[in-house]
Parts: C-alpha cells; structure tokens; sequence
C-alpha cells in the first residue's frame, strides 16, 4: 500500500503541474480562436504534428532507456547520464543540420513555401526539449517532482507571456505609437507563426535552467556502455514513433486526405484548423495519462525485483482505470459549456465537437495500453512491444485513409480508438505470456464499459441543459457508488496491511 501511496503521491505533483501548466496554455486557445482564422491556425496544428513526431526521432528512445539503466546498476548511473545526454546531443546536431540544410524544401512539400524559416525554428525547439529531457528523466528518478513542475511551469509561463507580447501587446503598442522602439520587432506578416517564435524563446530557458547539468557534463562514449544502452532503446524509437502517429496522423493528413468540399463553405485548411483546435479539448484524459506516465515509469522499474510487484502493477491499473473511467464521463458531461468558455459562441470551431467525447475515449485506452507496457519493457522484448505499435500504427493509417473521405473529422476520431483498443488486446494477450499480471479483468472491464455507456448517454440524447446535468450526475454518482462497494474490501485490507 505505501508504494501505491508514493505513485499517487507523485501522480498527483506532476499531474498538478500538467493540469496547471496546460490550463495557462487553455488560456491561449481563446485567444488563438479570436485572432487567426481556422485556415490561418492550421499551420500551427500541422507542424506541431511533425513535432510530436520528430521528437521521438531527436530522443532515440534514451529517456526510457537511462530509467531502465539506472535502476539497474546504480554504480554507473552518472555514467549513463553523461553517454544518454552526450548522445542526444550529437544526434541533435546531425539531424538538425540536415533539416535546416533542406529547410525551403520541406517548406514548399508542406505547402508552406517561402516559409523555409518555420522549420528552422521547429529544429530549434525539438532540439533544446531533447536535450532538456534526460535531465529532466534525472529529477524524477530522484523524485524531484517539485523541482521538475516548478521548471515545465517556468518554461509555459514564459511561453504564454510570450504569445501575449507577440500577438495582443505589440500590435497595439505600435499601432498607437508607429515611432516606438518596439517597431525593429514588429512583424504583423508572421501571424500565428508568432506561437513557433513564443515556443523557441521560452524552451532557450532550459539551456539556463540545466546549465549546472551542462557545465558539468563528462562526454562520454563507451563501447562496452553504449551497445546494451543502443539494443534496448532502438526498438523503442520504432515503438514510440507508431505511437505518435496512431495520436497525430489524423493532423498530419485530414487536409490531404479530406475530399475538397466535404464541409460546406470551409476549405482543407480550414477543417483542419477546427479539428486542431477541437483536438485541445480532449486534453484532460491525456493530463491525467501524462501525469500518470511520469510518476509511473520510474516507479515499475525501481520496485521490479520487489515479490509483490505483479500485484502492484495489478492495482496501478486498477487505479487508473477507475480515475480515467470517471474523467471521461465528468469532461465529456461539460464539454458544451467548456467549448463554449474556449471559442465562444456561433464560432466556427465548435463545428469540430462532436470528436472529442471519442478522442478521450482514445485517450483512456492510451493510458490502458501505456500500463500494459511494462511487461515487454521489464523483460527487454522492447521488440515486440515495438511490433505491436507498429501493428497499431498501419492499422490507424489505414483506418483513416478510410474513414476520412466518408466521415471527416469523425474518421480520425473513431481511427484513433479503435487502433488503442487493438493494440491493448494484443499487448495484454502476449504479455500474458512473457510477463503474466493478474489484473483485475472483471472489474476494469466493468468501469470501462459503464463509463463508455454512460458518455454515449450523455454525449447523444438531446435534452436541455438541466435534465442533461442531472442525467450525467446521475450517472457519475452512480459509477463512484459502485466502485466503493466493489473497493472496499480491498481498500480495508490494504488499511489492515499498513
């Protein structure tokens, strides 16, 4: 049970500073809906996309990597440090080098031409969150997790006074005074690409945050080191790249892939727009995945050779089920209102909501699927964990070249889930015989379904506001009931054990 304590405990400071952090981000959302149109916006989705993707790519897998090293052999731990972040280093400059080189290429293959300086920007930023992310890996082994929320708050502070300076602040300070100094720095032509520059600045704190760690940094490589450090990370590059594209292929391809026409009155463009904006709405079950993550990767690794391990992964994920279980009823029942506080009335963005009670559904499955790794990731058949993304992967590039063209926006939404739900069986099923857990199948199959039942409830029937409220309260008072009465024995007996 006080292990169970500790990863709540460390759940609930990274989740606090994730929800935290993302709220003051939510804060840019409304302002982005009110001065870029969805057409203008669409480039901040798309790349951000590639982001997502091509951070994988700048990690190389090495943040798993050095938690499973480090908790291992604790000798070396400096040592991995030192070669993890050396490494990522080099491969910054390489890659880096090659994408600035063709810069105005990838701009124009984007449709972004003339915009050759975008990519030069978004290297900079993948590299300065890579190489902040090994030692950011550091503090949470050492359970820093005040020390870590306090340096992502910083950075995102910084971030949104940086949005606010570009966006609201410097239009209007010159506009009422053309002769002020501000001018040099004035650049109305940019737009939204002002979110790219705000992100670059803010991520440059890092290089003083971490200067300590840089300063003090062995470059190190050895052979002997660097060979198992290189098997177990590479199947988790392929791994975690399938992973980014079953949850960002949708945004990479719902301009190319949506026939012209397919939304009255709105271009490509402009419905992808409107799907990345609606995309943010689903951000609270990927908080509460995120948060989780953090706390929990250090924490199967540090207790793997406790006796009673299988049995706290067991319950871990009991755990997250209940909690992700009752996020996705709770969002999804305020989603109308939230959407409304975000874009504001009659505003074109709303026209995206219908995606997100589905894409949270995703998001839990996420989570589900994140839990069930630890098996290919304890037993070093990071391979097969690698297979079964990649699997996952094809099948949500297929599902949306599908469903895209006779759905739209749904198409993505419903690929996405269905592609977590796939590869969780199949994850679940082969674990169970390389690293069998006794997980608790009854009762996480239980809250699952009522909360998938109970969200289509209250997402589809058209019912006033007050009868929806009191359907959805209804609802979720019941879930909390039944899960006490189904807990309780265990939460006694775990009291009992204390």
């Amino acid at each position: 049970m006080k292990h169970l304590k500790d990863l709540v405990k460390d759940t609930a400071i990274y989740g606090l500073s994730s929800i935290l952090g993302r709220l003051l981000n939510w804060l840019l959302v409304p302002l982005y809906v009110v001065y870029f149109k969805p057409s203008e916006y669409a480039i901040v989705v798309e790349l951000f996309a590639f982001l997502a993707l091509f951070n994988i790519i700048y990690l190389l897998g090495f943040e798993t990597t050095y938690f499973k090293f480090s908790s291992e052999q604790t000798q070396t731990t400096q040592n991995y440090f030192d070669l993890a972040v050396t490494m990522i280093l080099l491969n910054c400059l390489f890659l880096g080098s090659v994408l600035i080189f063709f810069s105005d290429d990838l701009a124009i293959l984007l449709q972004y031409e003339g915009k050759g300086y975008i990519i030069i920007w978004c290297v900079l930023i993948l590299s300065l969150d890579a190489m902040a992310a090994i030692p950011f890996a550091r503090l949470r082994i050492l359970r820093k997790g005040k020390k870590f929320a306090a340096f992502k708050l910083l950075n995102i502070g910084l971030n949104i006074g940086l949005n606010l300076f570009f966006i609201v602040y410097l239009p209007i300070t010159v506009t009422q005074n053309p002769h002020s100094i501000l001018v040099g720095i004035y650049f109305p032509e940019l737009g939204a690409e002002h979110i790219f520059l705000s992100n670059l600045i803010a991520n440059s704190i890092y290089l003083i945050l971490f200067s300590g760690t840089f300063l003090n940094l062995k470059f190190t490589f050895s052979v002997s080191m660097f060979k198992p450090f290189l098997a177990y990370a590479v199947p988790l590059v392929f791994l975690q790249l399938a992973g980014v594209i079953n949850e960002m292929f949708s945004r990479q391809s719902l301009k190319y892939l949506l026939p012209e026409g397919f939304y009255p009155d709105l271009s490509n463009a402009a419905a992808l727009g409107i799907f990345g904006a609606c995309f943010k709405l689903s951000v609270f079950m990927a908080l509460a995945v995120q948060a989780y993550k953090f706390a929990f990767e250090p924490f199967f690794f540090s207790h793997a050779n406790e006796t009673n391990s299988k049995q706290l992964y067991a319950s871990a994920m009991n755990g997250f089920i209940i909690f992700g279980g009752l996020s996705w009823m709770v969002i999804s029942l305020m989603l109308p209102e939230i959407a409304l506080l975000v874009f504001g009335a009659d505003s074109p963005y709303l026209n995206g909501l219908i995606i997100v009670p589905v894409l949270l559904g995703s998001g839990f499955l996420m989570g589900i699927f994140y839990n069930l790794s630890i098996w290919y990731k304890l037993t070093d058949h990071t391979v097969i964990g690698a297979i079964i993304s990649i699997f996952g992967a094809l099948l949500t590039i297929l599902l949306n070249v599908s469903l895209i063209p006779i759905l739209g926006f749904m198409g993505s939404a419903w690929a996405s889930l269905i592609s977590w739900l796939f590869m969780s069986l199949l994850s679940y099923f082969i674990g169970k015989y390389y690293f069998p857990i006794k997980y608790k199948l009854s009762k996480g199959g239980f809250y699952s379904i009522y909360a998938a039942l109970a969200t289509a409830m209250i997402v589809t029937l058209e019912l006033s506001l007050l009868l929806r409220y009191g359907l959805g309260v209804g609802l979720i008072s019941l879930y909390l009931f039944l899960v006490y009465l189904i807990e309780i024995k265990s939460i006694k007996k775990n009291i009992k054990s204390d």
